[in-house]
């Protein structure tokens, strides 16, 4: 059995869906990352906060 080299073509409507879904997904991470991470901050400040009574 011979392997034989697939020549693809990708237009730039392709190419440019690709690239956007990409930036999507980061933007997507980064955002859920720092929504979990000052929650996990005021969660520890919260933690270790004095209560002030008067």
């Amino acid at each position: 059995m011979k392997l034989q080299i697939l020549f693809s073509y990708l237009d730039p409507g392709t190419g440019s869906i690709i690239v956007q879904s990409i930036v999507g997904v980061v933007a997507g991470v980064g955002l859920f990352g720092r929504r979990i991470f000052i929650n996990s901050v005021t969660k520890a400040r919260n933690l270790f906060k004095k209560n002030k009574k008067d």
